[in-house]
Order: C-alpha cells, then sequence, then structure tokens
C-alpha cells in the first residue's frame, strides 16, 4: 500500500473529511513518528506493533564487486515487532 492509496482508505472511512484534510494528517503522523525514532524512542501502536531502534556494531565487510575487505561502521537500525493482533490477522 503506498501513502496515497493510504489516504484513500482513510478518506472512503471519514467521509466528513477531504483527501487533502487526510494527507496534511498522515503527514503529520509519519513526521512525528520520524522525529520520535530519529530521538531513539520506542514507538508503541497497540495492537499493531512496535519501533525500536537498534545498534548495530562496527564489523568487517567485503566489497562484493572486488571482494577487498572494508570496515562497517557503527549504524543504527529501525526494527519493527508486529503486535498480538495484527499476527493474529496475518495468521488467521
Amino acid at each position: 500500500m503506498t501513502k496515497r492509496q493510504l489516504i484513500a482508505a482513510v478518506s472512503a472511512g471519514l467521509p466528513g473529511f477531504t483527501p487533502r484534510d487526510i494527507d496534511q494528517a498522515v503527514r503529520q503522523i509519519f513526521s512525528s513518528l520520524i522525529a520520535a525514532i530519529a530521538r531513539e524512542e520506542r514507538i508503541d501502536l497497540r495492537g499493531f506493533g512496535n519501533f525500536t531502534v537498534r545498534h548495530r556494531s562496527p564489523k568487517r565487510g567485503r566489497n562484493p564487486k572486488t571482494g577487498s575487505d572494508i570496515a562497517v561502521g557503527h549504524r543504527r537500525v529501525v526494527f519493527f515487532k508486529a503486535g498480538k493482533e495484527l499476527t493474529r490477522k496475518i495468521n488467521g
């Protein structure tokens, strides 16, 4: 589902709001989520899941083109864990 499809689906369920209103709300929600993740805050959306930031240690890697060893530095990655309700819906 793309952002445009999400906006259309939410607009269909909320006839009192224009797609433009929904678009602004979705943009604000995404902006708030991104800001919280950047601050390494845990985001817990009950029934859906949670987002956390995990730290990856530096390690040695390999350049796939040349085969030479390269250093891969420390980095942060976003981790998502599905909630119970979402997991139940997926698994039927």
